[in-house]
């Protein structure tokens, strides 16, 4: 059965590297095995994924691998199922890195090859029809996010968690604090809102935030994108997504970004892209820590009693992510005019813009 998720192909790489006895240049990677723990990543071990690839991989890195898997690389015929599996774990492993580690929290991307389709255990299968068809998977090395990105991806999940905190903050003094009470009636009320549903929506999106702040410090937070999806013409604008069991985060936590995230489009209500990125992290993980719905998106409006009402702001995913942006000062007024008013912009791509 194919990998559709990042988080099933984890799972069959992980037992695979527990299960297999690994050769040649990986056989004496010290802590390889000890890379991928049953709830995600291990950053105490993250040094062993460097090593192989700087290291052990350095040179003739195709070879090396098929080597390390009693592969011969100038092989004939069809390789068996067993070696072409075990050389997709090595792929797997040299495409995961750690991107960023503060506090508790830490941030890995999976960058796989851009012209893969597949996560590496089906892209490998698939290609399992010669030694030489292995071999050229295993050569390509020119991942989806250079690293550059991956070191975006671990600043803005890191601003992500700042905004939160923020937001909690903010929340937590509302009662008291005339400036944090401005903001949150901005987002969530209208004039007409009631004390009650008012201090009910404080209550109710607080406990959200602090679930996405012990989410955005944890030690298992993974971005990726689907390579079944690259170059899908259906998804050319959407920005990131994340899949829950139940009503609980995919394991792995796993943002996957996509590719409106890498364009700035003139409709959009955050032209630097630094900022767009961090509220796509907080907009998303609120849909799983806060259960939060899309009932109204920031470039069509999302201003209470104008675009939504307060009980769908109270609930609304892009509500949460320009609320905790305010409330880390990370908003100018017209970032807030055109979020809570609409952008009537169209989709024109404009210059990249990273502050």
């Amino acid at each position: 059965m194919a990998n559709v998720r990042f988080g099933t192909e984890y799972e069959a790489q992980r037992k695979l590297l527990q299960a297999v006895t690994l050769g040649g240049v990986a056989a004496n990677i010290l802590d390889l095995k000890r890379v991928l723990h049953t709830s995600g990543p291990d950053a105490n071990h993250a040094g062993a994924l460097d090593t192989l690839r700087d290291v052990a991989l350095k040179f003739k890195q195709a070879e090396r691998m098929m080597e390390a898997v009693d592969m011969d690389p100038a092989g004939t015929g069809v390789p068996s199922q067993a070696s072409v599996e075990k050389v997709g774990l090595l792929k797997f492993l040299r495409h995961l890195y750690l991107v960023g580690e503060r506090g508790g929290q830490q941030v890995w991307v999976l960058s796989t090859p851009a012209a893969f389709t597949n996560f590496p255990a089906d892209e490998l299968l698939a290609a399992k029809t010669s030694h030489s068809a292995v071999k050229a998977k295993l050569t390509d090395v020119t991942e989806k996010f250079d690293s550059a990105t991956r070191k975006r991806f671990g600043e803005v999940t890191q601003l992500g968690l700042a905004w939160v905190e923020a937001a909690k903050a903010v929340l937590a003094s509302a009662a008291t604090n005339p400036k944090s009470m401005v903001k949150v009636k901005r987002w969530f009320a209208t004039a007409t809102t009631s004390e009650t549903d008012l201090n009910a929506t404080i209550a109710s999106v607080l406990v959200g935030f602090k679930k996405m702040a012990n989410s955005l410090n944890s030690n298992g937070i993974v971005i990726t994108d689907l390579p079944q999806q690259r170059g899908d013409a259906k998804q050319q604008y959407t920005e990131a997504f994340m899949y829950s069991i139940g009503a609980v985060a995919e394991s792995p936590r796993t943002i996957y970004v996509e590719q409106a995230l890498f364009h700035n489009f003139d409709i959009s209500v955050l032209h630097d892209m630094k900022k767009n990125w961090t509220r796509v992290i907080v907009h998303e993980c609120s849909h799983i820590d806060g259960r939060t719905d899309d009932k109204a998106y920031a470039h069509a409006g999302i201003g209470v009693g104008t675009h939504i009402t307060a009980a769908e702001a109270a609930v609304n995913a892009d509500s949460w992510a320009f609320f905790a942006a305010d409330c880390a000062g990370d908003l100018t007024d017209g970032d807030i005019l055109r979020a809570t008013g609409g952008t009537g912009g169209a989709l024109t791509q404009l210059g990249a813009n990273w502050n």
